[in-house]
């Protein structure tokens, strides 16, 4: 595959995750250019640059690669008080059986936290083709303990959780309603 199809799949899944926080946290998205403002298909809203809530971060910049950028987003994007620091996976080489086999963290999940700064709660969500995306923390930071129970899909391995999007979602939704 080339390089810049890869980058599209990855820019994609940003733009997707983004998207799907947007709608369900009743957040704005900024339009950077060439983006123009307005509503999609999916529902989200996209607002004029430097107005919105969250920011795609472009590929190659360092940081996060979903950013709240307001107050709001900033205090509805929270897993036990923690800010989200949000990282894209579009990863074709993830086999689940392999990871809970082995119980090793799979290059691009140490790395994702490795990148994550510490006073912040990292986040991985992750996309296989054909697949709907999965997140993954860590499932104990600073003494508190995320309890997934109620999500369709969880696993466990080397002090990591997985579970389904939705179910992350539905979580930080009820955390805004507080």
């Amino acid at each position: 595959m080339k390089p810049s199809s890869v980058k599209a799949k990855g820019r994609r899944l940003q733009t997707e995750t983004a998207e799907s926080l947007g709608v369900r946290l009743n957040l704005t998205i900024d339009a950077e250019p060439p983006t123009k403002p307005g509503r999609r298909s999916s529902g989200a809203i996209y607002v004029p640059e430097g107005t919105g809530d969250l920011r795609i971060r472009r590929m190659g910049q360092p940081g996060a690669d979903v950013v709240p950028i307001s107050k709001v987003a900033q205090d509805r994007l929270r897993l036990n008080r923690e800010p989200l620091h949000i990282e894209c996976k579009n990863v074709e080489t993830f086999d689940l059986m392999t990871i809970l086999r082995t119980r090793e963290s799979p290059a691009w999940l140490t790395q994702a936290f490795r990148q994550c700064d510490k006073k912040k709660h990292p986040l991985v969500v992750l996309r296989k083709n054909r697949m709907l995306p999965m997140a993954f923390t860590q499932q104990m930071r600073n003494g508190l303990w995320i309890n997934v129970s109620g999500a369709s899909l969880a696993i466990q391995f080397n002090g990591i959780i997985g579970f389904d999007w939705d179910f992350l979602l539905g979580l930080l939704a009820r955390g805004c309603q507080r």
